[in-house]
């Protein structure tokens, strides 16, 4: 557990222009680990990069105990050297049992914007193939990843009886009540796992999409799939569970309604 170092920065203490700044194509990702695993001197090196926040799994080569990598990893993400006092104040650092534990909250949704989100497991799954594939992951971080993971599982399975909403989710109740039933078409930015999401529900709400994305294949990819979900739906094949009905004027407590994440299916507004 010593030989284990984690190195990152989040939303929570850094904006999204920052946490930009020190994240890894993903594309480019498998190329880069095994730079970075001997940039940094390690044995074992994971790279995990979302929207939110990238962080530098790692275990040390000699057996020693990890130690502050902050200087190093900034001068690898970034490719300049640190000026005095900016890596410590910008990127953050757990070794040992610190940052096991780090990346087991990491793992249940626990350290995230939308505590409990299922999505950052399904990132972290991501990154440990992008590893493995790389052959930059060992046993140390291999156990580490399978404990996590697993964890996560318990978790979900813990919680299953209380749904809580997901970013996507939230994100595309607030476009709904901005929109309050006026006609308009919302632009998508990128094709993550939350925009498919919020995809999903606002074409289940019949609101015109204009998906916007570096690349348009992956964009047509995401508008496809929204368009089926919908003719799945008008077609009468896909079965959408009701929770409850609210009058449009009772919006503010449908929304606080979902916000409970109590729900156990979709509500409607009655216009």
């Amino acid at each position: 557990m010593h030989q284990i170092g984690v190195v990152g920065l989040s939303y929570r203490h850094a904006g999204v222009e920052e946490v930009a700044r020190f994240a890894v194509p993903r594309t480019e990702v498998p190329a880069r680990l095994p730079e970075l695993r001997t940039l940094l001197k390690a044995a074992e090196i994971l790279y995990v990069g979302t929207c939110n926040r990238v962080e530098v799994v790692y275990a040390t080569d000699d057996g020693s105990a990890a130690g502050d990598s902050r200087q190093d990893v900034f001068r690898i993400l970034t490719g300049r050297d640190p000026q005095p006092g900016e890596a410590s104040r910008i990127l953050r650092a757990w070794t040992g049992e610190a940052a096991v534990e780090h990346l087991l909250l990491l793992a249940c949704g626990l350290d995230s914007a939308q505590l409990g989100e299922h999505e950052i497991a399904a990132q972290l799954r991501g990154a440990w193939e992008d590893s493995r594939a790389a052959h930059t992951c060992g046993p140390l971080l291999d156990r580490l990843m399978g404990e996590a993971l697993g964890m996560a599982r318990r978790v979900r399975r813990l919680s299953a009886g209380v749904r809580s909403p997901s970013l996507g989710d939230l994100a595309a109740d607030r476009v709904l009540q901005h929109l309050g039933g006026r006609p308009g078409r919302v632009a998508l930015l990128g094709v993550s796992p939350m925009t498919r999401r919020c995809a999903a529900v606002l074409h289940e709400a019949r609101i015109p999409l204009l998906i916007v994305n570096r690349t348009l294949q992956t964009a047509e990819e995401l508008g496809s799939r929204a368009a089926d979900l919908f003719a799945a739906y008008s077609a009468g094949s896909l079965c959408v569970a009701i929770d409850r009905e609210f009058p449009l004027e009772q919006a503010a407590e449908a929304h606080r309604y979902i916000e409970n994440g109590k729900t156990k299916g979709k509500l409607l507004l009655r216009i």
